[in-house]
């Protein structure tokens, strides 16, 4: 399974806090391991197949599966020069902006 959400979200504003409310929930399914994946921005050129089965191999069923990334905030031109890499068939990518 591959993740059906990604949260990007920035150093020092809770994220690491929302990771564990995820895990948590039982509809919810997060890396357990680790609430910065990356890979997107470091690990992308491993693939795929790895991604699903490093980071959601343990999958059971839950309805929403995503991964969290602080470094997709800052990730610069990552997603201009290689939109490929968030495919809409692959992940679905909504943007929540809060104005405090």
């Amino acid at each position: 399974m591959l993740p059906n959400f990604i949260h990007v979200g920035a150093a020092k504003c809770a994220s690491s806090w929302l990771w564990r409310v995820y895990q948590e929930h039982p509809d919810v399914y997060v890396p357990l391991h680790l609430d910065n994946v990356n890979f997107f921005v470091a690990d992308y050129h491993k693939g795929l197949d790895w991604y699903q089965k490093t980071y959601f191999g343990d999958w059971c069923g839950e309805k929403a599966v995503g991964e969290m990334s602080n470094s997709y905030m800052v990730a610069g031109d990552t997603w201009a020069v290689h939109p490929e890499r968030l495919d809409s068939e692959t992940c679905r990518v909504d943007a929540g902006v809060s104005s405090g």
